[in-house]
């Protein structure tokens, strides 16, 4: 089997992680439930972040009701209700910290815009240029050269801490390199990772924050799988893969699985996996010195 050619990084190197009370200081907020997060299952897409589920925490039994509770926007708030400052932007970047090595991808990480967040959704925060950074780390993390070495890392359905830090993240330096079409793999990704997840206005303030002041993309199921396979032919050069080694990720032969979640559903809805042949017609067009266009 094939093995990442990217060595393992220190995680500071781009970023911290944490989750958000390690961010708040005095103020508390164990009075809310994120649930949003346990439903978000796409990568690049951030619509299952649009609504918390709050309860109240002082009843008596001679209430009519012992329980109270109620949806609200996707805000943070304390025990006593007050608004929680997180100091982070407008838009925020998380992980989905429940997963499962039998999903079609172990490792969802999105964009969303500010929001009270829980640790089923921990936080990814930047020292350094955090629109670029985070555009660059969004798609590495979504990537599947990236997932496959994941899946060999998580035993059970959580994706801790310790097994995000030693994953094989691409350092920033990597970007500047220009691949075999004439431009670095920074243009190639970051204008892919934009389309992808601006899809409406509430991430206006990231898509300005990469230079862009055009309305939000039309989401277009299609043109999305299209572009996710792109990016995932331009990691998988970036990784410096054989075609051998991407062939074995994206489909290994009995009694071995890489993505068997993924390939039966594809046979099921399309009568072919489709993600394969996409992504291995990306990764020929880059080793041709071309730029990867699956999009009609």
């Amino acid at each position: 089997p094939p093995r990442p050619h990217a060595r393992s990084i220190s995680w500071q190197n781009w970023l911290a992680t944490r989750s958000q009370e390690d961010r708040q200081g005095d103020g508390r907020a164990d009075r809310y439930l994120r649930n949003g997060s346990r439903g978000w299952t796409q990568r690049f897409s951030h619509h299952y972040f649009g609504w918390l589920i709050a309860f109240r925490d002082i009843a008596r039994a001679t209430d009519e009701r012992t329980a109270i509770s109620m949806a609200i926007p996707g805000v943070a708030m304390s025990n006593k209700a007050p608004m929680i400052n997180l100091e982070r932007g407008e838009w925020l970047q998380v992980f989905r910290g429940i997963t499962n090595a039998t999903n079609e991808r172990t490792v969802v990480a999105n964009n969303i815009p500010q929001s009270g967040v829980g640790n089923s959704a921990p936080v990814l925060t930047y020292e350094h240029s955090k629109s670029i950074a985070s555009a660059l780390v969004l798609a590495n993390l979504n990537s599947l050269p990236l997932d496959w070495a994941a899946r060999l890392s998580v035993g059970g359905v959580n994706m801790n801490f310790f097994i995000v830090k030693q994953l094989p993240v691409l350092p920033p330096d990597a970007y500047l390199e220009k691949s075999r079409s004439g431009l670095t793999w920074a243009e190639l990704v970051v204008s892919r990772v934009l389309e992808l997840t601006y899809t409406a206005w509430d991430l206006q303030s990231f898509a300005e924050d990469l230079g862009y002041d055009g309305p939000p993309f039309i989401w277009d199921e299609e043109r999305r799988h299209r572009l996710k396979c792109e990016l995932d032919g331009i990691f998988a050069q970036m990784y410096q893969l054989d075609r051998a080694d991407l062939e074995w990720i994206l489909d290994a032969p009995e009694p071995s699985a890489s993505f068997p979640g993924l390939k039966r559903n594809e046979l099921q809805q399309f009568g072919e996996y489709r993600t394969q042949r996409y992504v291995l017609q990306a990764y020929d067009q880059l080793a041709q010195g071309l730029l990867p266009d699956l999009v009609p």
